[in-house]
C-alpha cells in the first residue's frame, strides 16, 4: 500500500515555491519603494502587453478568478496605476489599461522579479532551469 507523503508531492512543493517567491518579491518591493503586491503585478505586466483587455480577458490571461481580480483592480486604481475605459456605449464593459504612471511602474517591477528569481535560481544551470520551466508548462497544460 502506497502512503501519500505530503513532503514528496508535487503539489505541496509547487506551493512551497510559489509562497516564497510571493514573499521574496513582496520584500523586494518594498526594498525598492514599489508599491505593489505579488498579487497586482502580473496584472499590470499583462495590461502592458497588451492593452484594452476586459476584466474577464485579464483573469484568464493571469489564470486568476473573477473575484480576486476585482479587488486587486480596486487597488490599483485607487493608486492610480490603472484605468477602466467604457466600451461604445455598454456600461458594464470596460477596457482596462495602465496609466503613464502604471506604465513607469512596470520596468522597475520586472526588475525586481528579476533580482529575485536570480536569488530562487541560484546555484542551477541554464540547462535546469529550462527543464524545470518545461515540465511546469506541461503540468499547467494537464491541468487546464
Amino acid at each position: 500500500m502506497n502512503v501519500f507523503s505530503l513532503d514528496d508531492s508535487v503539489g505541496y512543493t509547487i506551493n512551497i515555491i510559489a509562497n516564497l517567491l510571493k514573499r521574496e518579491l513582496n520584500d523586494e518591493f518594498k526594498r525598492e519603494g514599489v508599491e505593489v503586491m505579488a498579487e497586482q503585478w502580473a496584472l499590470l505586466l499583462r495590461l502592458q502587453e497588451r492593452a484594452g483587455m476586459n476584466q474577464l480577458e485579464l483573469a484568464q490571461a493571469t489564470s486568476r478568478d473573477n473575484a480576486s481580480i476585482t479587488r486587486s483592480l480596486v487597488v490599483l486604481e485607487k493608486k492610480q496605476l490603472i484605468e477602466r475605459q467604457q466600451v461604445d456605449q455598454d456600461r458594464r464593459d470596460k477596457y482596462l489599461a495602465l496609466t503613464p504612471a502604471g506604465q513607469a511602474l512596470v520596468p522597475r517591477m520586472v526588475a525586481c522579479a528579476q533580482q529575485v528569481l536570480e536569488r530562487a535560481t541560484q546555484g542551477m544551470t541554464t540547462e535546469e532551469v529550462t527543464l524545470f520551466n518545461q515540465i511546469i508548462r506541461k503540468m499547467i497544460g494537464n491541468l487546464s
